[in-house]
């Protein structure tokens, strides 16, 4: 089945408007496509600012939650920071952790474990930490679902001050102050901070200046957790980004260095790929304590220490994820009649809780549907979802929400836990919820473009307009250009394998290389006497020995004329 191509959408009013401003027609109509309505927006979009980040005190709570906090280090009272395992968990812990260990402050931390304790707050650990002798727990990056465990703080006289990101349910807990810019009648402007980034805030809040010492922590959470970059996040990572060339925290220093980026430019694919699996991967497989010990210590030694041992769970965990991941892509295979469904709901026994999710988005990059991977444990379950661009996840499984002990999460990723017996009934309930939003066409693999570019345009000079964009990732991706009918010059595979493919196009004396990874099979298409190709590409640079050539990395491309086709005409 051939990728569907559809054009960004913008609007063609906004595009005109920046392009009248003096934006270049093809970078008018990116920003018009990232929402991006005035000429004063895209100017700070294309150059962020610190100066730009929002006041906290306009989160409501804030105020509240900042008086108790100052409170608490005043008299000191014993403070708790409770995160979440993953890697804006960790991060958010370490932010709040650190800042408050900065004020003088009586703190600890406590990660609740995956396998013993699952996600959230939980009423064990809250009697934990009362026992503990703590008056006051801050919760990071988790909380919004803990009716419960709020009951039981009031019940044994703690304050609990919740910080989260994640929807809303519609009862919310009972907590002290409950800040979170997605729930009701939240003024502030910008709802798609992570964890982290809320940490951040209240970080601001507390130090009354902007925490610029926590940026290289925001910025790995903010891409890590696949939030928009955009608005304040965009802001956080450009910044963080910065910082990172140079790291300062020795453990971040020891981690660049363990997953072999010493010396090299950090980009936010780097942060995404490299960087946030090694902390996420505390998580995944045993507890997160390694990862918070990692980002939270002043001893470089500490620091490769426990940067070697992330590291080797990181390959551990990339082992187990591709075992799992053939066992589930072996259930789609043997059962072809779910591929009738427009989601997909697997499960197995033994699989670990830990990384179903990442298997989950292997298997949407597989088969492009909504997909729900359930690790069984006896009469118990505990599963990850993920979703394709069209179909709320958070929503759909609200739907059927009677099915779960627990559940959350947003739009595109969720997790929930049920009884093991019941993974039938989900799997036939949530295929009707996906049936009733999603059609045929939807489940076609799309590739967005952003604008149409001309061939001869295609030099450094508009790639290094391009790198204003970034960084990019989820809400920000790399824009895509359309170039329409370009000669083929020459086409090869690369790699041991001849994976991958190389193509060189345009004309003898100005050639261009295009680079298709993973495409290297095409080569067979290509051979077949293709003469000029349609192409959807991401323009950049590549720099060698001191030379800048621009360099083009291929998202599809079509046969545009052929040998066959110029003799038929």
């Amino acid at each position: 089945m051939l990728n569907k191509w559809v054009a960004a959408p913008a609007d063609p009013a906004v595009a005109q408007a920046l392009e009248k401003a003096g934006f270049p027609p093809f970078l008018a109509r990116i920003l018009a496509a990232r929402n991006l309505t005035t000429v004063e927006e895209a100017r700070r979009f294309l150059h962020p600012r610190l100066e730009d980040l929002w006041e906290p005190a306009r989160m409501k709570d804030m105020d509240r939650a900042l008086a108790r906090i100052r409170t608490a280090v005043q008299n000191r009272e014993r403070i708790a920071v409770y995160g979440d395992y993953d890697c804006d968990g960790v991060c958010a812990t370490s932010i709040l952790y650190l800042c408050l260990r900065e004020l003088g402050a009586d703190v600890q931390y406590y990660i609740p474990d995956r396998f013993e304790e699952g996600y959230g707050l939980n009423v064990e650990a809250i009697r934990r930490l009362r026992d503990r002798d703590v008056r006051l727990i801050i919760s990071v990056d988790t909380g919004i679902t803990g009716v419960k465990p709020a009951e039981a703080a009031r019940e044994w006289g703690m304050d609990l001050i919740i910080t989260d990101h994640h929807r809303p349910p519609e009862q919310l807990p009972r907590a002290y102050a409950v800040i979170n810019p997605k729930q009701p009648n939240c003024p502030y402007p910008d709802k798609d901070l992570c964890g982290s980034g809320i940490a951040f805030k209240i970080a601001q809040g507390l130090l009354g200046r902007i925490p610029t010492e926590f940026l290289d922590l925001a910025a790995v959470a903010t891409v890590a957790d696949l939030v928009p970059l955009l608005g304040e996040n965009r802001i956080l990572v450009r910044f963080g980004l910065e910082q990172l060339q140079a790291p300062r925290r020795p453990g971040l220093k020891a981690l660049i260095e363990a997953a072999g980026l010493h010396g090299r430019p950090l980009t936010s694919g780097h942060l995404g790929f490299q960087i946030g699996p090694r902390l996420n991967a505390a998580g995944r497989l045993e507890t997160a304590e390694a990862a918070v010990r990692l980002l939270t210590t002043d001893d470089a030694e500490e620091a490769k220490r426990c940067a070697e041992h992330l590291n080797r769970l990181n390959r551990e965990r990339q082992i187990l994820c591709d075992e799992i991941a053939a066992a589930a892509l072996e259930q789609v295979e043997h059962n072809p009649q779910w591929r009738e469904h427009r989601s997909l709901v697997l499960a197995g026994e033994g699989w670990n809780p830990g990384v179903i999710g990442i298997v989950a988005s292997r298997i949407v990059e597989r088969h492009n549907r909504p997909t729900l991977v359930v690790a069984v444990d006896g009469e118990t379950a505990k599963g990850s979802a993920r979703s394709i661009p069209g179909f709320d996840l958070y929503a759909g499984l609200k739907e059927i929400e009677d099915l779960f002990e627990k559940f959350g999460g947003h739009t595109m990723a969720a997790g929930f836990s049920l009884p093991a017996s019941r993974i039938g009934e989900l799997r036939e309930r949530f295929a009707a919820v996906a049936a009733s939003k999603l059609a045929d066409e939807d489940l076609r693999p799309r590739v967005v473009c952003d604008a149409e570019v001309p061939l001869d345009r295609i030099d450094l000079s508009l790639a290094d307009t391009l790198a204003a964009l970034e960084p990019h990732g989820f809400g920000n991706p790399a824009p895509r250009l359309f170039v329409r009918d370009v000669p083929l010059l020459q086409c090869r595979t690369l790699g041991a394998e001849s994976q991958h493919l190389k193509m060189v196009v345009g004309v003898s004396d100005r050639p261009l290389t295009v680079l298709g990874w993973g495409r290297g099979a095409d080569i067979r298409l290509l051979a077949r006497g293709v003469r000029s190709v349609h192409l959807v590409v991401r323009v950049g640079v590549n720099e060698w020995n001191g030379r800048r050539e621009v360099q083009m990395e291929l998202e599809d491309w079509r046969p545009a004329r052929s040998a066959s086709s110029q003799r038929d005409g």
